[in-house]
């Protein structure tokens, strides 16, 4: 009797509950329902993976971007496996996946003869080319096998699948030496002394700022090219870049905020009447938001600008090599680690020193009363960061004159 009652009651609870406030608007509710009680929709792998993507919006705790690109990548590994039930395939499928998905070639989709091209089919057409295309990096295969075994997880609890055959795949061991260099003497100074700087004829204001705020700050380049001019503000009476996450379409690799000090080089260049003379809100509004990021146009076009002073691109440097140098520079002169790592965001560095400051103002003189300016709060304040920015050395930019002289 009890456990007919108990069953009743379930196929009573398990509908939608209409819960209401007094001048509310109904809001839907559904309980759970007993897993001998429930049945789970077949549903393709893709089919499963849509589900998955929209989870995640729901549940709002990811960037949609982040969503996106992670829906294309386990997308590209769902069409490895050939048959579109998930639960099909086992452990020893996974392993041949995971062996073939590091001949992937990069950027498929830039070549005709590769262009529409899945799974096995892409590697195949690939690997008969003469010169087969470079292939994804080891880390990159790391990461998106990993993706996919998040997904797996997701669907296992979700009752779609069986086991997760993706759980710790084992993958080929990444070598750790290094695959990006800093600058050498000469490279910094042909940098610096290209037509644009010498003649101070710039097509557009990132030409000109990018590389001065990427060898004065050791920003990554993304943190640069999304920058408002809101995220200039003042701290301790001293000019800093505030690197954070405001907006959906700003990204932080480690998702923490952090307060950079301007380096006098960059106040002497007139960056402050730059981002006064700002009327758009992004300091770079030329720079579109591409594939998840504002750096797009900008790493392609600083590719190409190595390529003009001769620096090859296998020689191990890029737009990302200005942070090498910043931090090697503060390294030889023996500046300690933790302070280094306040500066350029490492995800390990301390969170030590309160700032004095609790109200920070913009350059244009508005006051935030918000939350999000005590992300930053507990860090090196600006003022023991200012004199250790300051000792990057301005050899190789002294020569290069402010951007509003004539």
């Amino acid at each position: 009797m009890f456990i007919q009652t108990m069953r009743a009651t379930s196929n009573i609870i398990n509908h939608h509950n209409l819960m209401t406030n007094s001048n509310s608007t109904p809001l839907s509710f559904e309980r759970p329902t007993p897993k001998s009680l429930k049945i789970v929709e077949h549903k393709t792998c893709f089919e499963i993976l849509d589900e998955y993507s929209n989870y995640r919006c729901t549940l709002g705790r990811s960037k949609m971007k982040n969503i996106l690109q992670d829906h294309q990548i386990i997308k590209v590994l769902l069409h490895f496996i050939g048959f579109l039930e998930l639960n099909e395939l086992d452990r020893s499928g996974a392993e041949h996946i995971a062996n073939v998905y590091r001949y992937r070639p990069k950027n498929p989709k830039k070549y005709l003869d590769l262009k529409g091209l899945q799974g096995y089919d892409l590697i195949a057409k690939n690997e008969s080319l003469p010169h087969p295309r470079e292939y994804i990096s080891l880390s990159t295969v790391k990461g998106h096998l990993e993706k996919m075994s998040t997904f797996m997880a997701w669907a296992k609890y979700h009752g779609y699948i069986s086991d997760n055959v993706f759980y710790k795949l084992p993958t080929k061991k990444i070598s750790k030496a290094k695959t990006v260099f800093s600058f050498n003497n000469q490279q910094l100074s042909a940098i610096f002394s290209m037509p644009d700087y010498i003649k101070h004829q710039y097509r557009h204001s990132y030409y000109y700022w990018v590389p001065l705020l990427l060898r004065y700050t050791g920003a990554r380049l993304n943190e640069i090219c999304q920058l408002t001019k809101y995220d200039i503000v003042i701290a301790d009476d001293i000019y800093c870049l505030l690197i954070r996450e405001a907006f959906d379409d700003q990204s932080v690799k480690t998702g923490k905020s952090r307060l950079i000090p301007l380096h006098d080089e960059i106040l002497n260049k007139g960056f402050i009447d730059f981002v006064n003379s700002k009327s758009d809100i992004r300091l770079f509004p030329e720079l579109p938001f591409c594939n998840g990021y504002y750096s797009h146009n900008a790493s392609k076009w600083f590719a190409r600008r190595r390529k003009m002073i001769g620096i090859d691109s296998q020689s191990g440097v890029n737009a990302h090599s200005f942070r090498r140098n910043f931090i090697n520079e503060l390294k030889q002169k023996l500046v300690s680690k933790p302070f280094v790592e306040s500066i350029v965001g490492h995800e390990h560095a301390e969170k030590l020193i309160k700032l004095p400051n609790e109200i920070v103002n913009s350059i244009i003189g508005l006051e935030h009363n918000s939350e999000s300016f005590d992300t930053y709060g507990e860090q090196y304040s600006p003022k023991i960061l200012q004199p250790i920015i300051n000792c990057i050395d301005v050899s190789h930019t002294a020569h290069i004159r402010p951007y509003f002289s004539i």
